[in-house]
């Protein structure tokens, strides 16, 4: 049954519209807070669409608390590796505009 809730919305990350994109993610946010769940976006293919949209800052944060979710799990902290999730979260870092760094993105 959670497969059918999670596979349909991998196709909407990202989208055209940015209101439905961020709705998306707003639904797999209080999704990942379920293992199984988290399990089920990283087989939905979510893990490397995720990264991607780190690199559009409308969708920053919601995508960094939900990634940071993902990331309790050592399976998918291994599979972050294959991905230029490490560059762009140092870039993220280096450039961030405040002089505190997110909790949330320190956290990565």
């Amino acid at each position: 049954p959670e497969i059918n809730r999670i596979h349909p919305l991998a196709k909407y990350v990202p989208c055209s519209h940015d209101k439905l994109t961020t709705a998306v993610l707003r639904l797999l946010f209080n999704l990942s807070f379920n293992q199984k769940c988290r399990e089920l976006m990283v087989a939905a293919g979510l893990l490397e669409k995720l990264v991607d949209l780190l690199k559009k800052a409308p969708f920053r944060a919601k995508t960094i608390k939900i990634l940071y979710h993902l990331s309790s799990d050592p399976a998918t902290r291994a599979r972050l590796a294959d991905t230029d999730f490490v560059p762009i979260l140092m870039q993220l870092i280096i450039n961030f505009p405040h002089d505190v760094v997110a909790k949330e993105l320190a956290s990565l």
